[in-house]
C-alpha cells in the first residue's frame, strides 16, 4: 500500500514558524560569529609578522621552532578563512531563502 504525504501547512508557514524557533540558529546569526572569525585572522598576522621581525633583526633566518610555529599560524589562518567562507555561505543562503527565492 502506498501512502501519500498530504500537506498541513503552506511552504512560507513552516519556514516563518522554523525561523521563529530558532531552527536557523547559525543561519542567522548577526555576524559576530564571522567578525570574531576576521579578527583572528588579523592576530594570527600579527604573530606571523612578529616572528619573522625577530629573525629579521637579528639578520638571521629562523630557528626550528619559529618555522613549525609559523607553519601553525598558517594552517591556522587557511582554516580560519575557510570558517569565514563556510558561515558567509550559509548566511548567504539564509538571506535568499528568507527573500522567497
Amino acid at each position: 500500500m502506498m501512502h501519500t504525504m498530504r500537506r498541513l501547512y503552506p511552504v512560507n508557514s513552516l519556514r516563518e514558524q522554523m525561523i521563529a524557533c530558532g531552527l536557523f540558529p547559525v543561519i542567522m546569526a548577526d555576524g559576530t560569529a564571522i567578525e570574531q572569525l576576521r579578527d583572528r585572522l588579523f592576530e594570527l598576522n600579527e604573530q606571523a609578522q612578529t616572528i619573522q621581525a625577530k629573525a629579521d633583526a637579528e639578520k638571521r633566518d629562523l630557528l626550528e621552532d619559529e618555522q613549525r610555529d609559523l607553519d601553525k599560524i598558517f594552517a591556522d589562518f587557511n582554516r580560519t578563512e575557510q570558517e569565514i567562507e563556510r558561515r558567509e555561505r550559509i548566511q548567504a543562503q539564509n538571506e535568499k531563502l528568507t527573500r522567497g527565492l
